[in-house]
């Protein structure tokens, strides 16, 4: 489901990666502490990948935060909150 590409861009240095299975990588970023699930859906749709998000890793759930195109524009969006959150400190 996740292409090699996919999956270095989600395990680059800025992420640990917490778990990888087909059809979602969670992460957590090494910035903010924040933690994020790139979900890819089975069937074609308008927006093909999810972001989902939550601010500490015992939190036991994530909320939907943002719909897109690639995981490329998913990491983006991720670093980009982070930007805003470490700006706010």
């Amino acid at each position: 489901m996740f292409t090699s590409k996919d999956k270095r861009m989600a395990g680059e240095p800025y992420f640990r990666l917490l778990r990888e299975e087909e059809r979602f990588i969670e992460v957590i970023s090494k910035n903010t502490h924040h933690c994020w699930m790139i979900f890819k859906k089975l069937s074609q749709s308008k927006y093909p990948v999810t972001i989902y998000h939550k601010h500490h890793n015992n939190e036991p759930y994530y909320h939907k935060h943002y719909e897109t195109l690639t995981v490329q524009k998913a990491v983006e969006v991720i670093k980009q909150h982070d930007e805003y959150v470490l700006r706010r400190k």
